[in-house]
């Protein structure tokens, strides 16, 4: 089985790491955090998995 390939720019891969390099640090730090508790860090985790597997999607259809 051949494997498709697409181009897509570094930016925007740095850019989906970047999102879920934040969603990761805001879990581990939300002990320490009485502002931004559990929920919020769910919430804001869950938004940028959507949003991290929309745009991987949207990169797999040819849309960088």
């Amino acid at each position: 089985m051949k494997l498709k390939t697409t181009p897509v720019s570094f930016g925007r891969i740095e850019y989906m790491i970047h999102k879920l390099e934040n969603a990761i640090q805001l879990c581990y730090d939300v002990e320490s955090n009485d502002e931004k508790g559990y929920p919020y860090a769910t919430g804001y985790s869950r938004v940028v998995m959507k949003e991290t597997v929309l745009q991987l999607r949207e990169t797999m259809n040819g849309g960088d």
